[in-house]
């Protein structure tokens, strides 16, 4: 036996009296305009993987996004702007965005060796 990475299952309006519904390793329904979709069923290790890279790249996007917020609020930090903040206001917001990334970063390489 084989290990298909996706296989179908023929709806059951299809399916023939005395067969019933059928499986098969490639999509071959619908043969006609008035047949239903099959059910898709991909493999869980596939799927698991899937999910898994999924979450990786979000958290290198938000790790990207909580970096440019650090360089942000860093370059706001370095200069004072009268009515919009003082350099500490900025600073902290700096030190708090640094921390956000820190953490989205450490999550990213832990999903990366459990994932």
């Amino acid at each position: 036996m084989s290990d298909h990475e996706r296989i179908w299952l023929q709806a059951a309006d299809d399916a023939a009296p005395d067969t019933g519904r059928v499986w098969c390793q490639d999509k071959v329904w619908p043969d006609g305009p008035e047949d239903t979709e099959p059910t898709e069923y991909v493999r869980a290790d596939l799927l698991s993987q899937a999910r898994a890279e999924g979450r990786r790249e979000g958290m290198e996007e938000a790790a990207k996004i909580a970096s440019a917020e650090h360089v942000k609020y860093s370059a706001k930090a370095s200069r004072a702007w009268p009515g919009i903040g003082t350099p500490e206001v900025w600073f902290g917001c700096a030190v708090i965005a640094g921390s956000i990334c820190s953490d989205i970063r450490a999550l990213a390489q832990k999903e990366g060796k459990d994932g």
